[in-house]
């Protein structure tokens, strides 16, 4: 049975109205999660963000590697508490998927594997949930997708890129860009192939989604 152990990094007493909500939600999730997905043991860090959050996000994570998941809270923004669980929920839900790509290919250096791993994760979290889509899955026009898929394919191989740019839009491209292509280039994948998931792709490797996002980029 995995063991999934929570640690909240509270020695200065700003989370402390939290542990008894998130531990709640995140064995909530377990159990969910449980329910599809390869069991995983895990360390589950929680903290309270350093800086302000876009409105309305309140709980983002990462996974950056094997066996563990930070989660981060924005204090100062208010919420409702089921907004905080469903958000809490989704977030654990996208970074469980990469904590499982973690037992294979890992997330990926290249371009190519970001997008793959990001895509797929946000994809996941629909497999597992009913809910809309966050703002970073549709954050460019459907329309304007060509024209960013033309600017990533010479890097999709390449581990020369800035991840804070085509994730966070710390340059001229659109902010959450490389979200919003990722899951295009995965959905549009496995328009092609009903049999499979998200789950089911979880270790293949990004070389198998270029075509697909050649594909985009020819649509312009």
């Amino acid at each position: 049975m995995s063991k999934w152990t929570i640690h909240f990094l509270n020695a200065r007493e700003r989370l402390s109205d939290l542990p008894d909500l998130f531990q709640e939600e995140i064995f909530t999730t377990k159990d969910l999660l449980g329910r599809t997905a390869p069991e995983l043991t895990l360390d589950i860090v929680i903290r309270a963000s350093d800086f302000t959050m876009p409105p309305s996000l309140v709980v983002a994570g990462s996974a950056l590697g094997p066996g563990r998941i930070e989660l981060t809270v924005d204090l100062n923004q208010s919420i409702s508490k089921p907004d905080l669980k469903g958000q809490l929920q989704r977030t654990l839900i996208h970074e469980y998927h990469h904590a499982m790509r973690w037992e294979g290919p890992g997330y990926g250096r290249t371009l190519g594997e970001t997008l793959t791993s990001e895509g797929l994760a946000q994809r996941f979290v629909h497999e597992i949930v009913t809910c809309q889509p966050e703002p970073w899955e549709v954050a460019v026009p459907v329309e304007e997708l060509p024209t960013l898929a033309l600017q990533a394919s010479p890097l999709y191989d390449s581990a020369d890129f800035s991840h804070s740019a085509w994730f966070f839009g710390r340059s001229d491209l659109p902010v959450w860009a490389g979200y919003t292509l990722g899951r295009a280039m995965i959905d549009i994948f496995l328009e092609g192939a009903p049999d499979e998931t998200a789950l089911s792709l979880i270790n293949k490797p990004a070389s198998i989604f270029r075509d697909t996002l050649s594909g985009i980029a020819n649509n312009g």
